[in-house]
This record gives structure tokens, sequence and C-alpha cells, in this order.
């Protein structure tokens, strides 16, 4: 008999004791590089270990810790393949025990447990019952707080990241689940009071931290996708601005130019048939940056040229007024994007008033094709 028979046999047969040691001795064959592919395969087969190792995701007690984060471990490696993720939620109950590791008093595992929840939201079926299970989709979205109720000193610890990068992954899965259950999910998580105002605490504190803002404004995008929730969104204080902020922030790095087009991707969700929107843009862009009017009218071009409707919309927000005004106040401050202290070194190739004669235009044009 070899070691994972041995072990399925204590795991299935066993004793509470000897399951213990059964799920130590598969955490040892499935983390080895040699054994632990086919290891994990014969493991995935059998219903019966794959139901006492789901069991143990919902042990409690001092005594119970290791073997329960034994078995999250081993049932999070069983999770990456597909076919055994979607075993893995057939068994009955499982969605409740994987659950009950995010309640534990135990970082490992509750690391573990939004992992599992991870991977299980591959499929979309696996979605619905997350959506569902009682209370698990708030617990998913108070791991996505970054702490100190987003204080300005919070120091964003490295295991704390990991757990908001998993919750703000699982969000985002969710709410880019598709049809009816793609619907419902969005509303649910929007109306959860917690959920934007945490991502608004990433977007403003986490400045260290890009790939979490990068999925912050991904998370809201989708989100957004749902009316109720894009003026939800919308409405809630300084969210806009720090998009903004984030929008037209020089990026430095690959990661860095990633953030920017997300932010941009959630700016422009958000300003999708939402008249109150498109002028708490137009409001908030002024605060955001120096010369920030040329960066406005960047925006609105690509706005116009990447969906005509926007023209309403700008149109009834006042946008036309506003480029009037941006027309016959021009300075020479705008004209330079490279200085040498108060001297502008290098010109824009294109002035602000020839951006400005372009959005113009494009508003015109989009109004005359309806």
């Amino acid at each position: 008999m070899d070691l994972v028979s041995f072990a399925e046999e204590l795991l299935v047969e066993g004793s509470h004791d000897e399951q213990r040691i059964g799920v130590g001795i598969l955490v040892n064959v499935a983390g080895s590089p040699r054994l632990g592919d086919a290891a994990l395969h014969r493991v995935g087969t059998s219903a019966a270990v794959m139901e006492r190792l789901v069991e143990m995701l919902g042990w409690k007690g001092a005594a119970e810790a290791g073997a329960r984060a034994s078995a999250a471990l081993v049932v999070s490696k069983l999770a990456s393949k597909k076919r055994n993720a979607l075993r893995v939620a057939g068994v009955p109950g499982a969605i409740e025990s994987v659950s009950s590791l995010l309640y534990a008093a135990d970082e490992e595992c509750n690391l573990l447990g939004l992992l599992i929840i991870k991977r299980l939201a591959q499929d979309h079926d696996n979605c619905s019952k997350i959506g569902n299970a009682r209370g698990l989709l708030d617990k998913i979205i108070d791991f996505s707080s970054i702490g100190a109720a987003g204080a300005p000193s919070t120091v964003i610890t490295q295991s704390r990241a990991k757990a908001v990068k998993r919750s703000l992954q699982v969000i985002r899965m969710l709410a880019d689940t598709t049809g009816s259950t793609g619907r419902q999910l969005r509303r649910e998580v929007a109306e959860i009071v917690f959920t934007v105002s945490n991502i608004r605490a990433v977007l403003q504190h986490a400045t260290s931290h890009l790939e979490l803002q990068r999925l912050s404004a991904e998370v809201l995008t989708r989100l957004a996708m749902d009316k109720d929730a894009r003026e939800k969104i919308g409405g809630t204080g300084s969210v806009i601005s720090l998009l903004l902020a984030m929008f037209f922030r020089q990026g430095i790095t690959d990661e860095g130019d990633a953030v920017r087009v997300e932010a941009g991707e959630a700016l422009a969700m958000l300003a999708l048939d939402s008249p109150h929107n498109c002028e708490r843009i137009l409001n908030a862009a002024p605060a955001v940056v120096p010369r920030i009017r040329r960066f406005t009218v960047e925006f609105l071009i690509g706005m116009l040229r990447m969906d005509s409707s926007f023209a309403e919309l700008m149109a009834a927000a006042g946008m036309g007024r506003e480029l009037r005004r941006v027309a016959e106040t021009t300075s020479e401050l705008e004209c330079f994007h490279v200085f040498s202290g108060s001297a502008g070194v290098s010109r824009h190739a294109v002035s602000l008033c020839a951006l400005v004669s372009e959005a113009r235009e494009l508003m015109d044009m989009d109004f005359r094709s309806q």
C-alpha cells in the first residue's frame, strides 16, 4: 500500500485521530514536486475522500486547528483544477464548510478560505452558490478592508495585503458573472454598505500597492454595469476624484500604466448613461492636479470616440458651455508639459484650443448622427 492509499484509508475509515494523521500525510505528498500532481489526481477521483476533506474544513477548536488548515490546503490545491473544483462544490454543504474558514481565528485558514472561494468562483454555477450562501458576500467584502477604517497612518501588512487582494479578486469574479446571476450578484455586492467605502480606502491609502488599486478599479468598472450601483459609486465621496487622480498619474512602470487604464475604464463606465456622474467628473477634474483642463478635454475626446452616446450626456451636463469657457480662458501655462522651475521648456504637440475644437466637433458630429 502506498502513502496516498494509506492516507485515504485513514481519512475514510479511521478514527478522529487517524483522520488527522491521514490529512497530514496528504499535505506532505501533495506538496511534493515529484508526487504532488499524481496524488491530487487520485484524491480528486475519490468522492469519499473529498467529502471527508470538506467536512474537516468545519472542524472547530484549538486542537483541530492544524488538521483543519491541512485539509484547507489540500482542498485549495484540488480546487486549482476545474474538474476537481466542480467536485468540491458538489459535496453537500461544501460552500458552507469553506465559508467557515473565513470565520476562523486563524489567518492561514482565512487566506486559504478566500483562495478556495476564488478557485470555485471560476464556475458560473458556483458563483450562484456563493451568492446564495447566507452572510458569505458580507464576509468576503470584510476582507477587502485595509484596516483601521482606512486611516492614512494605516500600515498594510503583507498578510493583510494578500487578504485584500484575494477578496477583491473574488468580488471582481462575482461581479463579472454573466446573465441574470451576474446582474443579481452586482446588485447585492453594491448594496453591502462597506463595499464601496472599502474600495475607496484602497484607492486613497494603498498607494504603494498598485495591484490592489488596479483590482479596486476593475471591481468598480464591473459593479458600475448596474445602473443603480453606478449612481451609488459616483455619489460616494471622493471616489471619482480618486479615480481621476489615478487616471492622470504618470505611470513609471507597466503596472502603473495598467492602473491608469483601469481607472479610465471605471470612469467611462460610471459616466455611461449617467448625467449625474458626468457632472461629478467635470466638477472633480479641476481640483485633481494642475493643468487638469487639458487632460479633462483629452479624456472627453477619448470617451466620445469610444461611444457617441456620451455626446448627449455631456451636453446635458453642461459640457458645451464648459468647452466654450475653456477656449476663452486658455493660458500659456497649459501650452507646456515640461517645465524648468517656472519656465516652460517643451510645448504640447497639440494646443489646448485645438483639443477643444476637436471635442466640440465630435459632440456636434455625434448629435447630427443621432
